[in-house]
């Protein structure tokens, strides 16, 4: 038998490092199959490094051409994040500079934008979330903290707009002038706000997906189908390697969320480029046949899905798998006229 108190013993004799060592030895060699299991899956995956690379060099690039088209010095984003939790439970809310892109001989401000408590800057979010963070003179800002933090920096003019995702705000884009803004540059704000409004939405298109369809779908299942088992049928069945839709929607009303709306899924071959899925669980009968069988809770919640959506993609259409002239009864309504005026 192990004589543990003699090891304390020892062990409280011995150099604490020569302890770390013998500790990680021990780690190592009672977990060195799942070390290299977690290295395989989790640190070795290129594909994970590379999508996140290839993600973030075409928001660099998106910058860049912004930069250049407003003829500003600096392009950034800011996104939102939790901070600290608070004792009640809530989170304080932080906001971080992500990325940023500078003209030479401007200097890059991200790396001090980092974790700053929102609340610090409340009236400038809420400012650049109405729409109205087009200053062409920073002294026209009446906020004391704001204007001080905005020439500490060096800017004299800015513009700055939110991003909104699945109907809630994700970052703040924007643009700074350092340099004495040109002729062409302060046309550009005394012919509306609207101008650099579009020339932001014209660059979010590259970073994010263009939406050209909202397409409804049913699971083609009996309505007390599990959101588990759709899944397996996915992925041991059909061996696809995306989920069927970005949101599905269970007998309860509940909504499901499979994939952000950046990600493409399975939902119709052929247009899933341009497209975001919507599915409720059901769409058959006993015998299989083809049959409505949506619940007074999966209608309500279809239909603040799709009105949440067109906020986001106000000239997506909105219509059903079968309206794309395939051989399918999917999603067993008329979904194209029942969501005609939204």
């Amino acid at each position: 038998m192990i004589n543990y108190i003699k090891i304390l013993e020892l062990l409280n004799k011995t150099k604490w490092w020569i302890v770390l060592l013998l500790f990680l030895g021990f780690v190592i060699n009672i977990f060195s199959s799942e070390i290299k299991r977690i290295l395989d899956i989790k640190l070795l995956n290129n594909d994970i490094v590379v999508n996140s690379l290839d993600n973030d060099i075409l928001i660099e690039n998106a910058l860049y051409e912004l930069m250049k088209e407003t003829k500003a010095d600096r392009a950034y984003i800011f996104r939102f994040h939790n901070g600290v939790t608070y004792y009640t439970g809530s989170h304080k809310s932080k906001m971080s500079c992500d990325y940023e892109v500078v003209e030479k001989g401007i200097s890059s401000e991200a790396q001090r934008l980092q974790d700053i408590p929102t609340g610090l800057f409340a009236n400038w979010i809420k400012r650049v979330i109405q729409y109205k963070m087009f200053v062409i003179n920073i002294k026209d800002i009446e906020d004391l903290r704001t204007r001080a933090n905005l020439e500490a920096q060096g800017i004299i003019g800015i513009a700055v707009l939110p991003y909104y995702r699945n109907g809630k705000i994700l970052a703040l884009i924007g643009v700074d002038f350092v340099r004495p803004l040109s002729k062409e540059a302060k046309e550009k704000y005394n012919n509306e706000s609207f101008i650099e409004i579009n020339l932001f939405k014209k660059k979010l298109i590259k970073i994010m997906r263009e939406i050209k369809y909202i397409v409804i779908h049913c699971t083609a299942s009996q309505p007390n189908a599990t959101k588990q088992a759709i899944l397996n049928y996915w992925k041991d069945v059909l061996k696809w390697k995306s989920v069927g839709y970005h949101r599905l929607i269970d007998a309860n009303g509940i909504i499901h969320e499979l994939a952000n709306y950046e990600q493409i899924t399975n939902g119709v071959k052929g247009f899933n480029s341009t497209s975001i899925h919507f599915s409720y669980i059901g769409g058959i009968d006993a015998k299989g046949n083809p049959k409505d069988t949506r619940t007074p809770k999966q209608k309500e919640s279809l239909l603040y899905l799709i009105k949440q959506a067109k906020k986001q993609f106000p000239n997506a259409i909105v219509q059903g798998h079968k309206d794309f002239g395939v051989k399918k009864a999917c999603p067993s309504f008329e979904a194209k006229q029942e969501y005609k005026n939204i």
